[in-house]
Parts: C-alpha cells; structure tokens; sequence
C-alpha cells in the first residue's frame, strides 16, 4: 500500500509548530550565553601590610611596607586602596619598593599611574616600565608608606578589597592582564597611647564579577580605545582620563574587559598591545 502524502497546508502547519517550539530555546540559549560568569580568579598572591603591629609615638614619623609575595605568579602591576583613619595618622607619602626599583638598572624606572592620598583613604598604582614587558615572582616590598602619629589612638590599615561590580579594589596583574591576588593581611598602628586588637586577613571571592552582557567585543584591536587601528599613547590617555571611573562605554572609556570599571587590569591589556 503506497505511503500517504502529507499536504501542503499541514506541512506548513508543522513547519510553524517546530519554529514556535525552537525559537524561544535559541533565544534563552542565547541569553543564557551573555550572562555567563566570568572565570574565577587563578592566583596565590598575598599583599601583607608590615609590621603587621607597630606603635608610634605622637607626633613621630615612620613607614609601613606593602610586602608581595608572588607565591609563583609573575606580577607586572599593583593597584593599592588602603584605608586608614586620618584623625590619628597623617600620610605623607607612598612610593615603590624593592619589588618594582631593584630591576630599574635592566628595565628602567616603575610607573606610577596614580597616587591619591585623601580623606583616610590612599590609592595608588604602579608597574614596571612601559615596553618592558617585565614581570617578577620574588617576594619583595611593593610600596613603602611613610606616616605620622597626630592623635592618641588606633588606627588600621586596610587593603581594600571587593568583587562589586564598578567599584575600584586592590589588584595585582600579571602580565596576561589577570587578577592573581589570593588573600591580604592588614596591619595596624599604634598611635601615641593607642592600643590596637589584630587584625584579620581577607581571602578574594571565588569569582570575579559578571561582565555587562549589554555589551560585546567589538573587532577593534585589545588596548584601541579610539578604534583608529592601533594601539598608542592616544588610547593610554583615553584610559588614564577614565581611570577608576564606572562605566558602561566599554573600550570607548579605557574599560577594555567590559568589567563596568577602568582599573589596572585595563592598563595592563592596553600595556601588553602597546605598539600594535
């Protein structure tokens, strides 16, 4: 007995069914796709204020040091928010230590890309030189802060750290643009007859935070801010004008891994394709 031919009406009926029942999946696939998690962060670094403890007497000066220890991970760059209490310290400088100025006589003088010292608060970021290209895995101090007692009291001070979206935080790169920094031990001062408990270490999230789904990379070279084809001083002002800002202008803003905030791993992404 021959088969039976479907007819044309009914093949276009189910043809519209397997269309209603498909499409909705590929569009929550696709969704699905842009919401995806960036991957979790993949280091061992350790930032350690030291001393950990020290007393100062009232209106005395001294240092404290921000020591790295790689733990393996090549580090190019290091990006420190520290908070302090600036009613019992005063802090009067924060420059590179022997982790970035020993290598100077081979690769040159670091780079200080910013450094803020305001309302309790410092910020400052440097790496090696630009064209160098340079990374280090020996444990070394990365920033020395030179304070001041003022007032009888305790005062901490404390790397900042978070995983909000948009919001600037400690950071070690390496030289992939990679965020290795595994954990921060804070310290504390003793100002004049203050008295301070110990402080805690803080371990980095699992994860870092989701990228803007709204936005996609573009064609447009890693590091080309003005998308003009290559990679120059033009895109490190673009970068450096926006820096530390939120954003939702991706490359346009400096904020080349579309992470929602142009920091230091956005400069190490502009570094690495530098002269492209």
């Amino acid at each position: 007995m021959p088969p039976k031919l479907i007819s044309l009406n009914k093949l276009k009926l189910i043809l519209l069914f397997v269309i209603a029942v498909a499409l909705p999946i590929t569009i929550s696939l696709a969704v699905r796709r842009q919401n995806i998690e960036a991957p979790a962060i993949v280091g061992n670094t350790t930032l350690s204020i030291q001393p950990t403890s020290q007393s100062v007497g009232l209106n005395q000066t001294s240092a404290s040091n921000v020591f790295v220890d790689p733990v393996g991970d090549g580090i190019h760059a290091v990006e420190l928010v520290i908070n302090y209490n600036s009613s019992i310290l005063q802090v009067t400088d924060i420059k590179p230590g022997p982790f970035f100025t020993d290598p100077a006589a081979t690769i040159g003088q670091p780079v200080e890309i910013i450094k803020s010292i305001a309302n309790g608060q410092i910020h400052y970021a440097l790496g090696f030189p630009l064209g160098s290209i340079y990374s280090s895995t020996t444990p070394k101090t990365a920033a020395i802060i030179t304070l001041k007692s003022i007032a009888n009291g305790c005062s901490p001070l404390t790397l900042f750290v978070t995983s909000t979206s948009g919001q600037i935080s400690t950071t070690v790169s390496d030289i992939n643009a990679q965020n290795v920094l595994k954990a921060v031990f804070n310290g504390t001062i003793n100002s004049g007859s203050g008295s301070c408990g110990t402080p805690t270490p803080t371990f980095m999230p699992t994860n870092t935070p989701t990228v803007n789904p709204s936005l996609t990379p573009s064609t447009r070279k890693a590091g080309d801010a003005n998308n003009d084809g290559r990679v120059d001083l033009i895109d490190y002002v673009i970068w450096l004008n926006h820096y530390s800002q939120n954003t939702n202008n991706g490359a346009n803003d400096g904020d080349f891994n579309l992470d929602l905030k142009v920091d230091l791993i956005d400069y190490v992404v502009w570094l690495n394709n530098y002269g492209k």
